[in-house]
């Protein structure tokens, strides 16, 4: 059997949140380690399905593309983060106790704003020291720390290497938002839609098409194949999750902004473009 699908951006991210809940390492670190739950878009969904958690999308980023613009979340918004929750419990210490604290079942969740057909992932960091990803990066591949990224392909480039050669804050000259650099990350647990359609479904799925107009902007288009059985499944599961709503973003005052790079830095809000606004 075979079923075509169609997933806005936020209703893949609900997908992908729903599959990292029924994914074996996550339900093992449930059971017996830490979750380190990063900031994110999807990572705001992860936080609802696995814990129930009430919390919305400006709550939940810090670097954003939104607004047409790269920038940052307003503080006053945003959770403390990383999320850290042991034996499947929310729990109040920084991620570097849990870090120290190893086991071998724990698990850093963190996505990334591209992936490309090598799997690789990149992460732009506007923070000027990269912020808590290198640490987290480093203490990970140094123990063998599982990272899971969990992504959506609305973000495949062509090749993450070659982006992250483009970037670098201070080699901008001109930026329509946070200038940036990309981290490029390659021993990550990457879990797409394909990935997903097929943890909670069974099924083989396959990216055909990206993009849309009036709503399907950043959509992508799946085929999905396999048993009648598990492509019913994955039907029932879609049809569940359309009509996700878009995500919404709270962003910094531009006339507080620490990039000076960016075209609308110290700008007071009737100085901005309507778009922006």
């Amino acid at each position: 059997m075979r079923a075509s699908f169609v997933l806005t951006p936020a209703e893949s991210k609900r997908l992908i949140a729903k599959a990292i809940a029924r994914k074996a390492a996550i339900k093992k670190a449930m059971e017996k380690a830490y979750i380190i739950l990063c900031e994110g878009s999807t990572n705001v969904m992860i936080a609802q399905e696995l814990f129930g958690l009430d919390v919305s999308c400006e709550n939940f980023t810090c670097g954003m593309s939104a607004k047409r613009v790269l920038c940052i979340s307003d503080l006053k918004a945003r959770t403390v983060f990383p999320l850290v929750a042991y034996k499947g419990k929310i729990v109040d210490i920084p991620y570097e106790k849990a870090l120290d604290d190893f086991h071998l079942d724990t698990v850093i969740i963190k996505s990334g704003n591209a992936i490309d057909h090598e799997g690789l992932i990149g992460v732009i960091v506007a923070g000027y020291d990269g912020g808590v990803l290198p640490k987290l990066l480093g203490h990970a591949v140094s123990q063998g720390v599982r990272i899971v990224c969990p992504i959506g392909l609305e973000k495949t480039v062509l090749s993450v290497k070659e982006a992250a050669k483009h970037t670098g804050g201070k080699r901008f000259d001109y930026s329509m938002g946070a200038d940036y650099g990309l981290f490029v990350v390659a021993n990550a647990d990457v879990v797409t839609e394909l990935d997903a359609v097929r943890i909670i479904c069974g099924a083989d799925a396959y990216h055909i098409a990206s993009g849309g107009i009036d709503g399907s902007e950043g959509a992508v288009v799946l085929s999905c194949e396999g048993t009648s059985e598990s492509v019913n499944k994955a039907v029932k599961m879609i049809e569940c999750i359309k009509g996700e709503p878009p995500q919404k973003a709270i962003r910094q005052n531009c006339k507080s902004c620490k990039y000076v790079n960016c075209i609308f830095n110290g700008k007071e809000r009737q100085d901005l473009p309507n778009w922006l606004v």
